[in-house]
């Protein structure tokens, strides 16, 4: 059914596979729950965020950032473009967050924090809020983008293709 050649690589496209289903199912987290918890919040909701953000980013940068790297060794390897579609996911989603929504997340920790937790001023909060809501409906694009590439690869590995 397939070559020896080809089962060499397994290893390569499982892990390839698995970072992103860890970062589409971060992403899913934060996009259905986390996120909406945040804006049920306010203002607490802004400062968690605010909280957040910067290791959220960093471990979710990684995940995408190595799951990129895997995909493209799996593809080279394996001479297989199929491999190349996460690669393509992946870039989209660096662009998406590098070009919409790191620019909100700066934004957001400018915000002013409030001397009192309990009193923000109403526009900071009116502001931080609608920033929240724009990051959210960017987030879910990230979510879907992400799952939909991992469903196909989980597909592709299940064919044995």
């Amino acid at each position: 059914m397939s070559s020896h050649h080809h089962h060499h690589h397994v290893g390569l496209q499982v892990a390839a596979t698995s970072l992103l289903g860890i970062f589409s199912g971060a992403a899913l987290y934060i996009s259905a729950i986390e996120h909406p918890g945040r804006l049920a919040n306010l203002p607490q909701g802004i400062r968690l965020f605010k909280a957040t953000i910067i290791p959220a980013s960093k471990m979710q940068g990684g995940l995408a950032a190595t799951a990129v790297l895997l995909s493209t060794a799996a593809g080279v390897l394996t001479e297989d473009p199929e491999w190349f579609i996460p690669v393509g996911a992946g870039t989209a989603i660096w662009a998406l967050t590098l070009g919409w929504i790191l620019p909100i997340n700066h934004k957001m920790l400018a915000l002013p924090e409030p001397a009192d937790p309990g009193v923000a001023a109403s526009g900071d909060v009116e502001q931080g809020k609608t920033l929240l809501q724009t990051w959210g409906r960017l987030h879910w694009a990230r979510s879907v983008v992400s799952t939909t590439a991992f469903v196909y690869m989980i597909h592709k590995l299940v064919k044995g293709h």
